[in-house]
């Protein structure tokens, strides 16, 4: 009995977190320079370390996993943010604070330093 009883909660455990990833897409009304941007999220601190890829950015932030992916190596129109806070033990309700705040502080060093 006591076996089923952890099984149960370990499954409710694991269920309780699969849905703490979010995506947001961003257009911009004015295309920018994807090295902006690029640049720009690399310096931020608090998203060090800044790994950047073909045309993506990986980083921790509030220990959630981000992808911001670029749809262009030179001039971009926009952007795809993946967060995923997935397994972390968070509560759905902070996970999306998290995200939301994630989002917004993406947007704003973006505006702030590339247009």
């Amino acid at each position: 009995m006591n076996i089923r009883t952890f099984l149960v909660l370990f499954l409710l455990g694991g269920c309780s977190s699969i849905d703490n990833k979010i995506g947001y897409g961003v257009n911009f009304e004015v295309p920018i320079e994807a090295s902006c941007l690029v640049n720009v999220v690399a310096e931020y601190e608090p998203f060090d370390p800044v790994t950047v890829l073909y045309s993506s950015l990986e980083f921790t932030y509030l220990e959630n996993s981000i992808n911001l992916s670029l749809h262009s190596q030179n001039l971009i129109g926009g952007y795809q943010l993946t967060i995923d806070g997935m397994f972390l033990g968070k509560s759905y309700q902070q996970f999306v604070q998290e995200a939301e705040q994630t989002s917004k502080m993406v947007q704003h060093i973006i505006n702030q330093g590339c247009t």
